[in-house]
């Protein structure tokens, strides 16, 4: 019996820890040049839940970030010369209420990652 005992606490700390990760949500985001806004470049949410968008430039800046709704749309006020001159921006997605996190759980703000997850704020 006091082998039982032992094991729930690791059980339930394993659960806690599953919890707070999401799929990423990078399939929701579709990027254009918005013509009805200066050209900036622009982000929209094509899926049906609210996502959080960290954007982070190839040059190793932090770009922004932006809470989509479903449907919605908005941008780091950049045109494609200024997306040039950062050699582009990485798109790192997660529903609302998580953040981007590279494979150390270090939170994805100013350097690009090939695999991240989403952790629950």
């Amino acid at each position: 019996m006091k082998y039982a005992l032992l094991i729930l606490p690791f059980l339930a700390a394993h659960k806690a820890k599953a919890q707070q990760y999401a799929s990423t949500a990078n399939q929701c985001v579709r990027a254009y040049y918005d013509s009805n806004n200066y050209n900036w470049l622009t982000y929209e949410n094509t899926c049906s839940q609210a996502i959080y968008v960290t954007l982070v430039s190839n040059a190793g800046t932090n770009v922004g970030a932006l809470d989509l709704d479903p449907g919605g749309h908005g941008g780091p006020g950049l045109s494609a010369n200024e997306v040039k001159a950062i050699r582009g921006v990485e798109v790192y997605a997660c529903p609302s209420g998580y953040y981007a996190v590279d494979t150390s759980d270090n939170r994805i703000s100013t350097r690009t990652v090939s695999t991240y997850r989403c952790k629950q704020s």
